[in-house]
């Protein structure tokens, strides 16, 4: 895996609205991609990010409140 270099990443995040100390709870369909993403924003520093682990298959599974 190859990541995007830092700088690039922060100014991502940032134009997103994610400062350090944003509440972020990342997901995806199964955890793989979201878990990759909560790795990322770990290493740059963020403290208030959160893996649903499981992620959409077990919200769904679980029959979980979906909005449209």
């Amino acid at each position: 895996i190859t990541l995007r270099p830092e700088a690039e990443l922060r100014e991502l995040f940032a134009e997103l609205g994610i400062a350090a100390d944003t509440p972020v709870i990342v997901y995806c369909a199964g955890g793989i991609r979201s878990g990759h993403t909560f790795m990322v924003l770990e290493a740059l520093g963020h403290t208030a990010v959160r893996n649903y682990v499981g992620s959409w298959a077990r919200w769904s599974a679980e029959e979980g409140e979906i909005e449209y």
